[in-house]
């Protein structure tokens, strides 16, 4: 299964329970700290996608950066995500659900935004 695909059932799954929870706008903001961080700080997404770092270590950064900013249920996908030794789908993940946020909430790209790569 490609990493897109997997990416959006993650998303999707994340979606139906933060409607389900009522914090979905919370868990959007959450996944775009988690993106814009990772974005800014490559080292941490080259850790995410280290075969050297232990998944166990990668979850204790995690924890360090983000659990006491985010949403039990943002964090808990993180947890479920590392715990399965897929820590390296989290940046697909937080952009994929993301995506699928705008397109729920029928919030449009910028036109010159989808024209770059």
């Amino acid at each position: 299964m490609s990493e897109q695909s997997v990416a959006f059932r993650y998303a999707k799954s994340l979606i139906g329970l933060a409607q389900e929870k009522a914090v979905l706008d919370t868990v959007y903001n959450d996944m775009q700290l988690f993106a814009e961080t990772c974005q800014q700080n490559r080292s941490l997404a080259l850790t995410l996608k280290s075969p050297i770092v232990k998944h166990w270590k990668k979850l204790e950064i995690l924890k360090a950066l983000f659990e006491a900013r985010v949403n039990p249920i943002t964090f808990s996908i993180f947890e479920i995500i590392t715990k399965k030794n897929r820590e390296a789908l989290l940046p697909a993940v937080a952009k994929e659900f993301n995506r699928q946020y705008q397109q729920l909430k029928g919030i449009e790209e910028p036109i010159l935004r989808r024209l770059l790569p």
